[in-house]
């Protein structure tokens, strides 16, 4: 099975076979995650509280993670989680946003929806007996929109940031239960992006583990006239699969 996957792979790539270079390991997992959204946006005006201003609420949104383990070459990591959040709120103080300038008593709709992709490759840099630790680098893509109406106005600010991120990983093995403390991060010029997902699998069924755990997202970025300083974080529970 192992063996079939990877000359699955390589034949999509074009590339030779790489179970040549060993063993292949594929995880994939689904969860369902409870976004709690905090923080401020900003878009040619003040900054805005995304929660006491605009009233965005929390969500739960599933997210997809994938992992390709080929011994000798190392780890491919890809995910995909979306970002979706609304709100109203009778605003009680008046700010601009973009073109437009939204006054205090005026009732006010917004919305967050965002996409973020990930794509990493580490290294295992150290293997004990029950432990392993993986070293290194990530590219994050997250592209969204912003938008607000009321009071006769609308506006709405894009964003689209890539971010390259160095990441650690460390695993715990033992039977029957996997414990995860999986971190990517970047530090620039005033911006920062944080990614901390922590989480245990229990196995009771070969190739089925279910998962519980917590994400965190924080992030703060600046762009010309837009900035987003926003905290993304919560639980969630997962199935998936090893093979």
């Amino acid at each position: 099975m192992k063996r079939f996957a990877m000359v699955l792979v390589a034949g999509m790539f074009g590339v030779p076979p790489v179970y040549a270079l060993g063993p292949v390991d594929v995880d994939v997992q689904l969860s369902g995650w409870r976004q709690n959204l905090s923080g401020e946006v900003r878009y040619r005006g003040e900054d805005i509280d995304v929660g006491d201003e605009l009233g965005m609420d929390n969500n739960t949104a599933v997210m997809a993670r994938a992992r390709l383990h080929v011994t000798g070459f190392g780890n491919l990591y890809a995910s995909y989680a979306p970002l979706e959040h609304s709100g109203s709120r009778i605003l009680s103080s008046s700010f601009t946003f973009g073109d437009e300038t939204f006054t205090a008593a005026t009732p006010v709709s917004s919305s967050l929806d965002a996409d973020m992709y990930d794509l990493g490759w580490t290294f295992t840099a150290l293997n004990l007996a029950v432990s392993e630790l993986e070293l290194g680098l990530q590219a994050k893509l997250i592209d969204g929109t912003v938008r607000l109406a009321g009071g006769g106005a609308e506006q709405e600010a894009t964003f689209t940031a890539p971010v390259p991120m160095a990441r650690a990983l460390l695993r715990i093995n033992i039977p029957f239960v996997t414990a995860e403390v999986d971190g990517a991060g970047m530090v620039y010029d005033g911006n920062h992006f944080y990614d901390v997902t922590a989480q245990l699998k229990v196995s009771p069924l070969p190739l089925v583990y279910f998962a519980g755990g917590y994400r965190a997202l924080d992030l703060e970025l600046e762009d010309g006239d837009k900035r987003a300083a926003v905290k993304e974080s919560g639980p969630f529970l997962g199935i998936g699969i090893d093979f």
